[in-house]
């Protein structure tokens, strides 16, 4: 973690800010292993690092470069140090001690900003040079590590998180309750927006130079639909795949310490669960699964039984109403504002079982759905508008029987095809309805059509690369990586996420879609990918379904929404006064006798946008009490 504040003599107001302060709010509980600064007057530098690979042991805060210098400060790790290393001809007795900042640096000084491009990991970094008063700053292709800025009267901030705007005096940070109102509704994803109109982030992929008060950015990576217009399928195809997928996959098991792998029993969690378990041992790797549903259990087990590892940890609740709030809260003050993906706090006892076996690193499989495991199902649209009709028979599912009318039905489906997603349009309309968003605020910030019309497109994607790139990868997958990335490092862990590499990423755009589904399989590619490691029970299952979710015994889904009323009374008398202007008071307070007559388990349409707005404006009143009280 990392903050850096440029301050300009000719400024009017300059910021008022103390070392301690600083550092205490990159760690504001006290778990990283090395803290320093830097400062020159009108720069200054605060750095703090939790060891995890071998190297990061040895390195500085910040880091210094004796010849040139430069000062860098990153939160960094470089899956692609071998080539790097091959490239900048280090010497091999430097190579123990060589950290990843240090591996940066050189980066820059042979290739200037352009060094980004060759980079494969996840990072963000800033580089100072005292010479020139010039200050370079990046980010990850997918924006795994977070980069936040702000830039106001001849100052420049720049910080790896946000709570570290809180700690400077003299910078008033205004909550936009336009933000405010689109998290409510779940719309507050974004690639450069937050819950402060002058703080933006660096989009993921980009790059920031600062000189003579002015910043420039600039995007280095974008994925591409390169793949070639064919439609036969091809083994070397499918070595290719294995190859990326193996190096991307074993370049993030490179750690001092145990590792973690969450598993849900899925293809995508024991994907990595397998291959850090085929590499590591049964003794160095941990398992973290969620069991809610009758056959979780033994589709988590089913890898481990697989590669014999002993160390799996199943657990059947999220902690009790207390550990819940405390995980909540902790979220806030770790993201210095109201957490917008549940994953990062709900998956906080994993992360205390991590603390206390000394596990460091927790991989996911995570960004599988949206990419490389995707259903894939788009080909048949593909072969129907290539008119390559037999090939789309040959890939439906069924027996001979059921085919031919699957065929037909396909068929006349592609012929009668709407080109907008209207009945979704009409769902989100229904949820939209339910909202209690202040009426003038959603207009004056054109919410309700944007919510509305989210998935109304006028031309909906006919391939798997549309897909993917126009929905698939979006600001809520991002989102969901600064969230969690940030939340649980509190806790000392890093999450790697090997599926949401970027060479991974386009090493499979660029297969023809003929590779992606076939047999009436979705994810055809993987599966056929993953036979040898992943057992086939995993690997060949034919749906996502877990069976029947399993209540806690003495669960009443009827009184549920008589709590839920309470909940939304007492939110409704502790209101902050900030949300009194976002959220309509009046229209919730008609909703609470419908709310307590819900039946969780027969009303769940209704629900759900109401269990999901409470507890986002619950959220937002535990971050303004926390930071604006």
């Amino acid at each position: 973690m990392f903050a850096c504040i440029f301050t300009d003599k000719a400024s009017s107001e300059a910021f008022q800010f103390e070392e301690s302060r600083i550092l205490n709010a990159l760690d504001p509980f006290e778990v990283s292993d090395k803290k320093g600064s830097y400062s020159n007057g009108q720069f200054s530098l605060y750095h703090c690092v939790t060891y995890n690979t071998p190297e990061s042991h040895y390195e500085s805060v910040p880091q210094t470069c004796a010849r040139s210098g430069l000062v860098i400060a990153c939160w960094a790790r470089i899956d692609n140090r071998s080539d790097l290393i091959r490239e900048l001809e280090f010497d091999s007795a430097e190579l123990k001690r060589l950290t990843d900042p240090q591996l940066i640096l050189a980066c820059y000084l042979r290739w200037g900003q352009d060094c980004v491009e060759r980079l494969s990991g996840d990072f963000s970094f800033v580089i100072y040079h005292p010479g020139t008063r010039e200050l370079f700053a990046a980010r990850d292709p997918l924006g795994v590590k977070p980069l936040y800025y702000y830039l106001a009267d001849r100052q420049l901030i720049v910080s790896s998180g946000a709570r570290v705007f809180f700690a400077i005096s003299g910078l008033k940070l205004s909550p936009d309750p336009g933000w405010m109102a689109r998290y409510i509704v779940g719309r507050s994803d974004s690639y450069t927006e937050t819950p402060w109109p002058t703080v933006k982030k660096l989009s993921p992929g980009h790059t920031l130079s600062y000189c003579d008060q002015k910043i420039c950015l600039r995007k280095y990576f974008e994925l591409v639909d390169d793949a070639p217009h064919v439609f036969h399928r091809s083994e070397d195809r499918l070595r290719q795949y294995k190859e990326v997928l193996e190096e991307v996959n074993i370049s993030r098991l490179r750690s001092f310490y145990p590792l973690g792998s969450e598993t849900s029993g899925g293809l995508d969690s024991s994907t990595v669960t397998g291959f850090a378990a085929r590499e590591l041992g049964r003794a160095d790797l941990h398992t973290f699964g969620y069991a809610f549903c009758e056959d979780e259990p033994s589709y988590i087990l089913e890898t481990s039984r697989y590669h014999s590892v002993t160390n799996n940890h199943i657990l059947t609740s999220m902690g009790t109403d207390e550990q819940l709030q405390e995980s909540r809260m902790r979220s806030v003050v770790l993201l210095g504002h109201p957490e917008e993906h549940a994953n990062g706090s709900s998956h906080d006892p994993f992360y205390r079982l991590c603390q206390s076996l000394g596990v460091r690193t927790l991989l996911s499989g995570f960004g599988g759905d949206e990419v490389v495991t995707n259903a894939g199902n788009l080909l048949l649209s593909e072969l129907f508008d290539n008119r390559k009709y037999w090939a789309l028979y040959q890939n439906l599912p069924g027996s001979q029987w059921a085919k031919p009318l699957r065929y037909t039905k396909t068929i006349l489906g592609n012929y009668h095809r709407s080109n907008s997603s209207s009945r979704n349009s009409r769902a989100n309309a229904t949820w939209w309805d339910l909202y209690a968003v202040d009426s003038r605020l959603a207009k004056k910030h054109s919410i309700r059509d944007s919510y509305i019309g989210l998935t109304a497109h006028d031309q909906r994607p006919r391939t798997i690369n549309q897909l993917i790139l126009s929905e698939k990868i979006s600001p809520s997958v991002t989102t969901r990586l600064e969230n969690c990335t940030l939340i649980a490092a509190g806790r000392r862990i890093e999450y790697r996420w090997p599926l949401l590499d970027h060479r991974l990423l386009q090493t499979y755009l660029s297969m023809p879609s003929i590779e992606k589904f076939g047999g009436g399989f979705g994810r055809y590619l993987h599966r056929r990918a993953m036979v040898g490691l992943v057992p086939d029970k995993v690997t060949w299952k034919s749906s996502k379904a877990m069976g029947k979710t399993v209540l806690p015994g003495g669960y009443d889904s009827r009184s549920a929404g008589a709590e839920l009323s309470r909940q939304y009374s007492f939110l409704i008398e502790n209101l902050h006064p900030v949300l009194k202007g976002v959220v309509d008071t009046a229209k919730l307070s008609s909703q609470l006798p419908m709310i307590e007559k819900l039946d969780r388990s027969k009303d769940i349409v209704t629900w759900m946008p109401l269990y999901l707005q409470q507890t986002r404006i619950r959220n937002l009143n535990d971050w303004l009490q926390h930071y604006y009280h």
